[in-house]
Protein backbone atom coordinates (compact mmCIF):
# COMPACT_ATOMS: atom_id res chain seq x y z
CA UNK A 1 0.00 0.00 0.00
CA UNK A 2 1.33 3.60 -0.32
CA UNK A 3 2.69 5.61 2.11
CA UNK A 4 -0.48 7.80 3.73
CA UNK A 5 0.52 11.33 3.08
CA UNK A 6 0.41 13.35 6.27
CA UNK A 7 -1.32 16.68 5.98
CA UNK A 8 0.53 19.68 5.61
CA UNK A 9 1.30 21.89 9.26
CA UNK A 10 -0.03 25.53 8.98
CA UNK A 11 0.43 27.88 11.79
CA UNK A 12 0.96 31.47 12.20
CA UNK A 13 2.02 34.44 14.96
CA UNK A 14 1.87 37.69 15.39
CA UNK A 15 3.17 40.72 17.18
CA UNK A 16 1.96 44.25 17.85
CA UNK A 17 4.14 47.02 18.03
CA UNK A 18 2.21 50.46 19.44
CA UNK A 19 5.98 52.66 19.46
CA UNK A 20 6.67 51.95 15.71
CA UNK A 21 5.23 52.54 12.89
CA UNK A 22 4.87 50.08 10.15
CA UNK A 23 7.48 51.58 7.06
CA UNK A 24 9.72 50.97 10.14
CA UNK A 25 9.57 48.27 10.80
CA UNK A 26 9.54 47.34 6.90
CA UNK A 27 12.56 48.77 6.79
CA UNK A 28 14.30 46.41 9.63
CA UNK A 29 12.94 43.44 7.65
CA UNK A 30 13.14 44.43 3.78
CA UNK A 31 16.65 43.02 3.65
CA UNK A 32 16.06 39.64 4.14
CA UNK A 33 20.13 39.06 4.52
CA UNK A 34 19.81 40.33 7.74
CA UNK A 35 17.88 38.05 9.70
CA UNK A 36 20.69 37.85 11.90
CA UNK A 37 20.02 41.04 13.46
CA UNK A 38 16.77 40.47 14.54
CA UNK A 39 16.06 36.86 14.88
CA UNK A 40 17.40 35.49 18.43
CA UNK A 41 18.26 31.92 16.98
CA UNK A 42 20.64 32.89 14.61
CA UNK A 43 24.48 34.26 14.88
CA UNK A 44 24.99 33.78 10.51
CA UNK A 45 23.33 34.98 7.69
CA UNK A 46 24.72 35.95 4.52
CA UNK A 47 23.24 36.36 0.68
CA UNK A 48 25.23 33.39 -1.32
CA UNK A 49 23.38 34.17 -4.85
CA UNK A 50 20.57 36.07 -6.46
CA UNK A 51 20.29 40.31 -6.57
CA UNK A 52 19.56 42.04 -2.64
CA UNK A 53 16.06 42.75 -2.68
CA UNK A 54 14.70 40.52 -5.97
CA UNK A 55 12.82 37.10 -5.85
CA UNK A 56 15.49 34.31 -6.58
CA UNK A 57 18.27 35.89 -4.04
CA UNK A 58 18.76 32.81 -1.65
CA UNK A 59 20.62 33.26 1.85
CA UNK A 60 22.36 31.50 3.89
CA UNK A 61 21.28 30.67 7.91
CA UNK A 62 22.89 29.17 10.96
CA UNK A 63 23.27 28.33 14.66
CA UNK A 64 25.54 27.43 16.31
CA UNK A 65 25.48 25.96 19.82
CA UNK A 66 27.76 24.18 22.07
CA UNK A 67 27.11 21.47 24.62
CA UNK A 68 29.35 19.87 26.83
CA UNK A 69 29.92 16.62 28.29
CA UNK A 70 31.23 14.60 30.88
CA UNK A 71 33.14 10.80 30.74
CA UNK A 72 34.77 9.24 33.34
CA UNK A 73 38.26 7.45 32.61
CA UNK A 74 40.41 10.87 33.80
CA UNK A 75 43.44 10.43 35.97
CA UNK A 76 43.36 10.24 39.90
CA UNK A 77 39.72 9.04 38.72
CA UNK A 78 38.19 12.65 37.84
CA UNK A 79 35.68 12.64 35.10
CA UNK A 80 36.92 14.34 31.79
CA UNK A 81 34.73 16.80 30.62
CA UNK A 82 34.72 17.62 26.29
CA UNK A 83 32.65 20.03 24.13
CA UNK A 84 30.66 19.74 21.17
CA UNK A 85 29.55 22.33 18.68
CA UNK A 86 26.39 21.91 16.66
CA UNK A 87 25.49 24.10 13.65
CA UNK A 88 21.83 24.20 12.43
CA UNK A 89 21.03 25.99 9.19
CA UNK A 90 19.24 26.57 6.27
CA UNK A 91 19.66 28.02 2.80
CA UNK A 92 16.05 29.63 1.92
CA UNK A 93 15.36 31.58 -1.28
CA UNK A 94 13.42 34.87 -1.79
CA UNK A 95 10.07 34.06 -3.59
CA UNK A 96 8.37 37.01 -3.15
CA UNK A 97 8.30 40.75 -1.98
CA UNK A 98 6.06 43.63 -2.18
CA UNK A 99 7.96 46.93 -0.17
CA UNK A 100 3.91 48.62 -0.90
CA UNK A 101 2.12 46.33 1.12
CA UNK A 102 5.23 45.45 3.37
CA UNK A 103 5.46 41.67 2.43
CA UNK A 104 7.47 38.92 1.59
CA UNK A 105 7.71 35.03 1.19
CA UNK A 106 10.19 32.82 0.89
CA UNK A 107 11.32 28.98 0.96
CA UNK A 108 13.16 26.51 2.51
CA UNK A 109 15.46 24.85 -0.10
CA UNK A 110 17.94 22.73 2.46
CA UNK A 111 18.43 22.17 5.74
CA UNK A 112 19.87 19.91 8.54
CA UNK A 113 17.05 20.89 10.47
CA UNK A 114 14.16 18.06 9.16
CA UNK A 115 12.31 20.25 7.17
CA UNK A 116 11.23 18.53 3.67
CA UNK A 117 9.18 21.52 2.86
CA UNK A 118 8.68 24.57 4.13
CA UNK A 119 7.36 28.61 3.03
CA UNK A 120 7.32 30.90 5.18
CA UNK A 121 5.59 34.99 4.76
CA UNK A 122 6.41 37.89 7.18
CA UNK A 123 3.71 40.92 6.89
CA UNK A 124 3.89 44.35 8.40
CA UNK A 125 0.61 45.65 8.92
CA UNK A 126 -0.23 49.23 9.85
CA UNK A 127 -2.74 49.17 13.32
CA UNK A 128 -5.11 51.74 13.88
CA UNK A 129 -3.37 53.47 16.69
CA UNK A 130 -0.90 54.30 14.42
CA UNK A 131 1.49 51.31 15.19
CA UNK A 132 2.00 48.12 13.55
CA UNK A 133 1.66 44.57 13.35
CA UNK A 134 4.03 41.45 12.82
CA UNK A 135 2.49 38.76 11.38
CA UNK A 136 4.78 35.41 10.64
CA UNK A 137 2.58 32.83 9.06
CA UNK A 138 4.39 29.48 7.32
CA UNK A 139 2.73 26.53 5.77
CA UNK A 140 5.15 22.86 6.51
CA UNK A 141 5.47 19.14 6.25
CA UNK A 142 5.53 18.07 9.41
CA UNK A 143 9.06 17.17 11.54
CA UNK A 144 9.73 14.33 13.09
CA UNK A 145 10.49 15.40 16.79
CA UNK A 146 8.35 18.59 16.70
CA UNK A 147 4.68 19.29 17.56
CA UNK A 148 2.82 21.89 15.68
CA UNK A 149 2.29 23.81 18.67
CA UNK A 150 5.91 24.08 19.03
CA UNK A 151 6.85 25.33 16.57
CA UNK A 152 3.87 28.18 16.36
CA UNK A 153 4.95 29.06 20.46
CA UNK A 154 8.32 29.24 18.85
CA UNK A 155 7.33 32.24 16.19
CA UNK A 156 5.81 33.58 18.79
CA UNK A 157 8.71 34.08 21.53
CA UNK A 158 11.22 35.52 18.36
CA UNK A 159 8.53 37.64 17.12
CA UNK A 160 8.54 39.41 20.81
CA UNK A 161 12.31 39.23 20.72
CA UNK A 162 12.28 41.03 17.37
CA UNK A 163 10.13 43.32 18.74
CA UNK A 164 12.05 44.23 21.44
CA UNK A 165 15.33 44.45 19.66
CA UNK A 166 13.58 47.11 16.50
CA UNK A 167 12.41 49.38 19.64
CA UNK A 168 15.81 49.79 21.15
CA UNK A 169 17.83 50.16 17.82
CA UNK A 170 15.41 52.92 16.73
CA UNK A 171 15.55 54.31 19.77
CA UNK A 172 19.46 54.77 20.16
CA UNK A 173 19.32 55.90 16.03
CA UNK A 174 16.94 58.28 16.73
CA UNK A 175 17.99 59.15 20.66
CA UNK A 176 14.83 58.61 22.31
CA UNK A 177 13.61 55.69 24.54
CA UNK A 178 10.19 54.36 24.70
CA UNK A 179 8.72 54.70 28.27
CA UNK A 180 12.12 56.55 29.37
CA UNK A 181 12.59 60.46 29.34
CA UNK A 182 14.82 62.30 27.35
CA UNK A 183 17.68 64.17 28.61
CA UNK A 184 16.39 67.89 28.62
CA UNK A 185 18.48 70.30 26.72
CA UNK A 186 19.08 72.80 29.04
CA UNK A 187 22.08 70.34 30.15
CA UNK A 188 23.83 71.24 27.23
CA UNK A 189 25.00 74.07 29.54
CA UNK A 190 25.96 71.65 32.62
CA UNK A 191 28.92 69.65 31.20
CA UNK A 192 31.14 70.10 34.07
CA UNK A 193 28.69 68.55 36.21
CA UNK A 194 29.10 65.01 34.41
CA UNK A 195 32.62 65.39 32.89
CA UNK A 196 35.44 65.11 35.55
CA UNK A 197 38.13 66.75 33.60
CA UNK A 198 35.99 70.05 33.23
CA UNK A 199 36.12 72.50 35.28
CA UNK A 200 33.90 75.29 34.38
CA UNK A 201 31.03 75.10 31.64
CA UNK A 202 28.53 77.92 31.27
CA UNK A 203 25.97 79.76 28.33
CA UNK A 204 27.84 81.99 26.14
CA UNK A 205 24.94 83.55 24.07
CA UNK A 206 21.70 82.13 22.16
CA UNK A 207 17.95 80.91 23.82
CA UNK A 208 18.68 77.56 26.20
CA UNK A 209 16.51 74.59 24.61
CA UNK A 210 17.35 75.92 20.90
CA UNK A 211 19.67 75.13 18.36
CA UNK A 212 22.52 77.84 17.80
CA UNK A 213 22.89 78.08 21.92
CA UNK A 214 26.84 78.39 22.70
CA UNK A 215 28.38 76.72 25.73
CA UNK A 216 31.75 77.85 27.07
CA UNK A 217 33.70 75.52 29.13
CA UNK A 218 37.20 75.00 30.71
CA UNK A 219 39.08 72.46 31.91
CA UNK A 220 42.77 73.41 34.01
CA UNK A 221 45.47 71.02 34.08
CA UNK A 222 49.30 71.28 36.06
CA UNK A 223 51.65 71.88 33.16
CA UNK A 224 55.44 70.51 35.14
CA UNK A 225 57.86 72.58 37.14
CA UNK A 226 59.92 75.20 34.88
CA UNK A 227 63.38 76.34 35.93
CA UNK A 228 62.48 78.22 38.92
CA UNK A 229 60.15 75.18 40.60
CA UNK A 230 57.16 77.09 39.76
CA UNK A 231 53.92 75.07 38.68
CA UNK A 232 51.65 76.96 35.68
CA UNK A 233 48.14 76.06 35.74
CA UNK A 234 47.42 75.98 31.83
CA UNK A 235 43.32 76.14 30.80
CA UNK A 236 42.17 74.57 27.51
CA UNK A 237 39.25 76.92 25.59
CA UNK A 238 37.12 76.55 22.93
CA UNK A 239 36.72 80.07 20.84
CA UNK A 240 33.14 78.41 19.67
CA UNK A 241 31.68 75.23 20.89
CA UNK A 242 28.82 75.90 18.92
CA UNK A 243 30.29 75.86 15.39
CA UNK A 244 31.96 72.88 16.62
CA UNK A 245 29.01 71.11 17.68
CA UNK A 246 27.20 71.93 14.18
CA UNK A 247 30.65 71.30 12.19
CA UNK A 248 31.10 67.58 14.24
CA UNK A 249 26.97 66.93 13.66
CA UNK A 250 27.50 67.71 10.15
CA UNK A 251 30.25 64.84 9.94
CA UNK A 252 27.45 62.20 10.74
CA UNK A 253 25.03 63.90 7.97
CA UNK A 254 27.82 63.40 5.74
CA UNK A 255 27.79 59.61 6.48
CA UNK A 256 24.02 59.50 6.03
CA UNK A 257 24.14 61.04 2.77
CA UNK A 258 27.04 59.10 1.48
CA UNK A 259 25.90 55.69 2.55
CA UNK A 260 22.44 55.10 1.70
CA UNK A 261 22.84 51.37 2.95
CA UNK A 262 23.63 52.22 6.85
CA UNK A 263 21.00 50.71 8.79
CA UNK A 264 20.78 54.22 10.53
CA UNK A 265 20.44 55.79 7.36
CA UNK A 266 17.71 53.51 6.42
CA UNK A 267 15.35 53.69 9.44
CA UNK A 268 16.02 57.74 9.33
CA UNK A 269 14.35 58.01 6.30
CA UNK A 270 11.79 55.77 6.54
CA UNK A 271 10.93 58.32 9.64
CA UNK A 272 11.79 61.42 9.04
CA UNK A 273 12.16 61.63 4.19
CA UNK A 274 10.73 58.30 3.09
CA UNK A 275 10.24 60.45 -0.04
CA UNK A 276 13.22 62.64 -0.56
CA UNK A 277 16.45 63.42 0.56
CA UNK A 278 18.45 64.00 3.72
CA UNK A 279 19.22 67.53 1.93
CA UNK A 280 15.84 68.25 1.58
CA UNK A 281 14.42 67.02 4.75
CA UNK A 282 12.39 69.29 7.46
CA UNK A 283 12.49 69.05 11.30
CA UNK A 284 8.38 69.54 12.94
CA UNK A 285 8.35 70.72 16.11
CA UNK A 286 7.45 67.79 17.76
CA UNK A 287 10.13 65.75 16.38
CA UNK A 288 13.21 64.34 18.64
CA UNK A 289 16.24 66.46 19.40
CA UNK A 290 18.65 64.17 17.63
CA UNK A 291 16.51 64.66 14.54
CA UNK A 292 16.37 68.49 14.76
CA UNK A 293 20.23 68.50 15.80
CA UNK A 294 21.21 66.54 12.47
CA UNK A 295 19.20 69.27 10.67
CA UNK A 296 20.84 72.01 11.76
CA UNK A 297 24.17 70.30 10.78
CA UNK A 298 22.56 69.41 7.54
CA UNK A 299 22.35 73.11 7.35
CA UNK A 300 26.03 73.62 7.58
CA UNK A 301 26.61 70.43 5.25
CA UNK A 302 24.30 71.97 2.38
CA UNK A 303 26.26 75.24 1.98
CA UNK A 304 28.88 73.09 0.31
CA UNK A 305 27.13 70.35 -1.01
CA UNK A 306 27.82 70.21 -5.11
CA UNK A 307 27.05 67.39 -7.13
CA UNK A 308 29.81 65.92 -9.20
CA UNK A 309 27.24 64.70 -12.56
CA UNK A 310 27.68 61.13 -13.73
CA UNK A 311 24.66 59.36 -15.24
CA UNK A 312 22.30 62.05 -13.87
CA UNK A 313 19.85 60.23 -12.26
CA UNK A 314 20.49 61.88 -8.65
CA UNK A 315 20.04 65.23 -9.94
CA UNK A 316 17.90 65.61 -13.24
CA UNK A 317 14.56 64.81 -14.26
CA UNK A 318 14.94 61.36 -16.50
CA UNK A 319 13.51 62.92 -19.59
CA UNK A 320 16.38 65.16 -19.41
CA UNK A 321 18.74 62.59 -18.33
CA UNK A 322 17.51 60.84 -21.79
CA UNK A 323 18.54 64.04 -23.78
CA UNK A 324 21.76 64.78 -22.35
CA UNK A 325 23.25 61.56 -22.67
CA UNK A 326 22.48 61.30 -25.94
CA UNK A 327 25.40 63.85 -26.62
CA UNK A 328 28.86 61.94 -27.23
CA UNK A 329 30.97 61.66 -24.46
CA UNK A 330 33.70 59.21 -23.12
CA UNK A 331 32.26 55.38 -22.81
CA UNK A 332 32.65 55.71 -18.81
CA UNK A 333 29.39 54.95 -17.03
CA UNK A 334 29.58 57.03 -13.37
CA UNK A 335 27.27 57.39 -11.09
CA UNK A 336 26.25 61.36 -9.77
CA UNK A 337 28.68 61.59 -6.44
CA UNK A 338 27.71 63.94 -3.74
CA UNK A 339 31.10 66.97 -3.11
CA UNK A 340 31.91 68.98 -0.47
CA UNK A 341 32.86 72.14 -2.33
CA UNK A 342 35.37 73.87 0.04
CA UNK A 343 37.75 70.43 0.33
CA UNK A 344 40.32 69.44 -2.36
CA UNK A 345 39.70 65.93 -2.42
CA UNK A 346 35.43 66.42 -2.05
CA UNK A 347 35.32 64.93 1.21
CA UNK A 348 33.40 66.69 4.52
CA UNK A 349 36.00 67.92 7.58
CA UNK A 350 35.26 68.96 10.25
CA UNK A 351 37.72 71.20 10.62
CA UNK A 352 36.58 73.12 7.31
CA UNK A 353 32.81 73.13 8.57
CA UNK A 354 34.04 74.22 11.64
CA UNK A 355 35.61 77.23 10.00
CA UNK A 356 32.00 77.67 7.35
CA UNK A 357 30.30 77.54 10.34
CA UNK A 358 32.56 79.90 12.85
CA UNK A 359 32.32 82.52 10.02
CA UNK A 360 36.21 82.40 9.20
CA UNK A 361 37.50 83.41 5.76
CA UNK A 362 39.70 80.40 5.93
CA UNK A 363 36.85 78.32 4.58
CA UNK A 364 36.33 80.61 1.61
CA UNK A 365 39.42 81.28 0.79
CA UNK A 366 39.83 77.24 0.44
CA UNK A 367 36.61 77.32 -1.95
CA UNK A 368 37.88 80.54 -4.08
CA UNK A 369 40.99 78.91 -4.64
CA UNK A 370 39.78 75.53 -5.97
CA UNK A 371 37.01 77.32 -8.11
CA UNK A 372 40.04 79.08 -9.67
CA UNK A 373 41.59 76.03 -10.40
CA UNK A 374 38.81 74.32 -12.01
CA UNK A 375 38.44 77.11 -13.76
CA UNK A 376 41.93 76.90 -14.86
CA UNK A 377 41.54 73.16 -16.26
CA UNK A 378 39.61 75.04 -19.65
Amino acid sequence: MAEETQPKWEGKASVEIASLKAEQVWSFLADFCNLHKWFPTIDTCYQVEGVAGQPGLIRYCGSTTQTSSSSEGGKDGDDQKSSSTTTKWAKEKLLMIDPIQRCFSYEVLDNNIGFKSYVGTFKVLPTNGGGCEIEWSFVADPVEGLRLEDMAAFGDYCLQFMAKKMEDVLAQTTGTSVGMPCLEVEDFCNAHKWCPNLDTCYPAEGAPGQPGLIRYYAASTQVPSDDHGTDHEKTTRFRDFGAFSQAFIGKQCWRILKEPSLLATRVLKSCYFPGSSLLKAKAAPSDSLAWKSLIWGRDLVSKGARWQIGNGLSVFMPSDVECILSIPYSGLSLMDSLQWHFSKDGHYSVRLGYHLAAGNQYANNIASLRSRKICSCG
